[in-house]
C-alpha cells in the first residue's frame, strides 16, 4: 500500500477487488492478496459519482449490493429493484422452460442441480425465464423504473451450472438482455480453442 493508505487512514473494512476496474478513490497494494482500500479524501467523490451511475460502466453485478445502472443479482439476500425475498427453497427443481424464451437460446438446463435457491417474489416488470414447477423464479429478468434487471435467484456454488456447457451461453444471453443491442460483452461465436476474455 502507499503511504496514503496506510493503517491510520484506512477504514476497518478492506474489501478483495479485482485489479481492474477500481474507482478512483481506492488504491491496492498491488501483491497476490488483491486487498484494496478507500482512500478517505478522494473515497467520498468517486462514491458519488459510482452511486449516481456519473462513472462510465457498462454492467454491475451486484454481489449483497445495489448498484445503479443495468444490473445482474446473484443470490441475493434481501428485496431490490427485481422484486422481495422471503427464505429458502431447499433443492428446488427447474421446470420445463418456455421453447421460446429468449434467455434460454441455445441452453439446455435439464440435467443443472441446485441445491438450494432465494424464494423471491418478482417485482412488476420482471419476469421469470427458468422457475420450479410451482412457480418459484430461479433466472428472471425484467426492467423496473428504467432500469434492466436480471436475476439468478441461487449461489452458483451451490449448483452444478457452472460445470455446465449451459454456463457461458446463459450469462451471454444475460448480459444480452441487460445492455442496449450492440453493446454486448460477449462475442456471438468463437473459433474451437480460441481463449475468451471475460
Amino acid at each position: 500500500m502507499s503511504d496514503a493508505t496506510d493503517a491510520a487512514s484506512r477504514p476497518d473494512d478492506v474489501i478483495a477487488a479485482l485489479d481492474a476496474g477500481i474507482p478512483a478513490g481506492w488504491e491496492c497494494d498491488g501483491g497476490h492478496s488483491g486487498a484494496c482500500a478507500a482512500v478517505p479524501e478522494r473515497f467520498a467523490e468517486s462514491f458519488a459519482k459510482w452511486a449516481t451511475g456519473d462513472i462510465g460502466v457498462d454492467l454491475y453485478i451486484g454481489y449483497r449490493v445495489p448498484p445503479p445502472g443495468p444490473t445482474l443479482y446473484i443470490d441475493p439476500p434481501e428485496a431490490g429493484p427485481f422484486g422481495e425475498v422471503a427464505g429458502r427453497i431447499g433443492n428446488p427443481v427447474i421446470d420445463r422452460p418456455d421453447g421460446d424464451e429468449p434467455l434460454l437460446r441455445f441452453v439446455d438446463l435439464g440435467s443443472v442441480h441446485i441445491g438450494r435457491a432465494r424464494a423471491v417474489t418478482l417485482a412488476d416488470g420482471m419476469r421469470a425465464a427458468v422457475e420450479t414447477p410451482a412457480g418459484a423464479p430461479l433466472v428472471a429478468v425484467g426492467e423496473v423504473e428504467r432500469r434492466r434487471i436480471g436475476l439468478v435467484a441461487f449461489a452458483l456454488a451451490e449448483s452444478d451450472l457452472p460445470l455446465q456447457v449451459a454456463f457461458p451461453l446463459l450469462m451471454s444471453n444475460l448480459v444480452d438482455a441487460l445492455l442496449p443491442s450492440g453493446d454486448g460483452l460477449l462475442p456471438s461465436s468463437t473459433r474451437l480453442g480460441q481463449t475468451l476474455t471475460l
